[in-house]
């Protein structure tokens, strides 16, 4: 998450630094085609609805569970003297699934989730955060509207490559709900290395209520629970 941060305050600057340079020499350009065909920066946050989900596995409420993100630039093309425009560019997004199942993997490597509830003595576990985190570099392409009034909005579609994967345990150990676990693995199995779906944005000016609804699964196909990661946020996005 802070290498995402880290990621947005980059992309910020580079996109502050045209527009004061702009500013200084107003009288060489033309304003409506320097802010139609323009560098746009993206930032999304939100909260992850996860479909199909094993009937013995419960997601944690909104205010344990984790946010995702969407960071990037997209460049905007006007079309003619309309109001409507495409966009398309790069941009990295996350998904979070926190909920009471441990990931694991069965004798023929196959990955399935197993709740939460007892370590080997037979004691109740508890824990504070169990979340797996994937992250994607995604290429959306969007078709935008903007109205006079600046009601915005935007629908499109994304396609992106897994780029990295992994859970985060912290809470009773599983030998021994008596002492305290912390722990974290990298570059999961079975994961599905291409994702794609749906987007939308409605809002006004720069504020404006996000969706994405994925149409690929997050494992592969016969080798992991079929889920589907259902996205609802809030996007600021300066188009």
């Amino acid at each position: 998450m802070r290498t995402l941060i880290l990621f947005a305050a980059i992309l910020l600057s580079g996109t502050l630094l045209p527009a004061q340079e702009t500013a200084a020499d107003s009288s060489t350009v033309t304003p409506a085609k320097e802010k139609s065909n323009a560098l746009i920066f993206i930032l999304d946050l939100h909260h992850d609805l996860w479909m199909d989900v094993p009937e013995e596995i419960e997601q944690d409420g909104f205010f344990r569970s984790a946010l995702g993100i969407n960071i990037g630039l997209m460049y905007g093309i006007p079309l003619g003297t309309s109001m409507f425009s495409v966009a398309i560019g790069p941009t990295v997004g996350t998904h979070a699934f926190s909920s009471n199942g441990q990931l694991l993997q069965d004798a023929d490597e196959n990955s399935f989730f197993q709740k939460i509830e007892k370590d080997i003595a037979g004691n109740d576990i508890s824990y504070k955060r169990n979340r797996l985190t994937l992250t994607y570099l995604d290429l959306p392409v969007e078709v935008r509207m903007k109205t006079r009034s600046d009601i915005r909005a935007a629908v499109g579609f994304k396609a992106g490559y897994l780029v990295g994967s992994e859970t985060f345990y912290n809470g009773d150990s599983f030998l021994n709900a008596e002492k305290q676990l912390k722990v974290r693995y990298y570059a999961l199995e079975n994961i599905e290395k291409l994702r794609y779906g749906a987007l939308l944005r409605l809002g006004y000016k720069w504020f404006n209520l996000y969706g994405y609804y994925s149409l690929s699964r997050v494992f592969e196909d016969g080798k992991g629970p079929e889920l589907y990661p259902v996205s609802v946020g809030i996007s600021l996005v300066p188009f």
